[in-house]
């Protein structure tokens, strides 16, 4: 990890620390065998919860280019399949990210259906009463993708106070680093699985190359189980 981190390849070293852990998979390309055989009933329960809230958001008049479901319990009644898959995810992301000692049990809390018509957005936010959210990508547009936001603060503020401007006459490309780009975008296609901190800022910007609808079930999820360590007095069980 230091060694590829530190990797040198001119005269100098610029080093990229402390990153955000951001977990992709896709449904399609990396299922286990466990779960394709209920990808099919899996793709018509989407299309039938697809169905259903949209024609409620019609006969409520809901004319906005961007809505979430009121359901926020998808996975309750519906989907099995999906929620299996998107366990099995977590578990991974959990034991590659943290890997706790102690055998903790985390658990989705509330799924919900997002929807942006051409033009629309999802505005920057993060998500409360949480450890880990994410989203899978039911049916994706043109040039999908998610941007995610810097949230290193002192950063934020330190760009705020001295305003560096680039050359653009410079003959020399300027380096992306993680020090000088306060956001990120991720493409996303049909049957991805995101999942990342609940803390870290996300948003939908406006897709001019749109033509269609675009889909997304999101979740949150939290954990059961005992945290923390007696020794450093903040042992607690939820």
């Amino acid at each position: 990890m230091t060694e590829k981190i530190m990797e040198q390849k001119e005269n100098h070293i610029v080093a990229t620390i402390f990153p955000t852990p951001v977990y992709k998979a896709n449904w399609q390309t990396e299922v286990p065998d466990t779960f394709s055989e209920g990808w099919e009933m899996t793709q018509k329960d989407i299309r039938d919860i697809l169905k259903e809230e949209l024609r409620e958001f019609s006969d409520r008049g809901v004319t906005r280019l961007d809505y979430r479901s009121e359901n926020c319990y998808l996975f309750d009644d519906q989907l099995k399949k999906l929620k299996e898959f998107i366990e099995l995810h977590i578990k991974q992301y959990v034991k590659k990210v943290w890997n706790p000692a102690e055998d903790l049990d985390f658990y989705i809390s509330t799924s919900w259906l997002n929807v942006v018509k051409p033009g629309g957005s999802i505005d920057v936010h993060s998500h409360s009463n949480s450890i880990i959210s994410g989203s899978f990508y039911a049916k994706t547009v043109e040039e999908d993708r998610i941007s995610f936001y810097d949230p290193n603060l002192k950063r934020r503020l330190s760009n705020s106070c001295i305003e560096i401007t680039s050359s653009v006459q410079s003959q020399e490309p300027v380096m992306l680093y993680s020090e000088n780009i306060d956001m990120i975008e991720i493409p996303v296609n049909d049957y991805d699985l995101l999942l990342f901190p609940s803390w870290l800022d996300h948003s939908v910007t406006p897709n001019e190359m749109a033509t269609q609808d675009r889909f997304s079930i999101s979740f949150n999820v939290f954990a059961r189980g005992m945290f923390g360590d007696s020794n450093s007095l903040n042992r607690l069980k939820i």
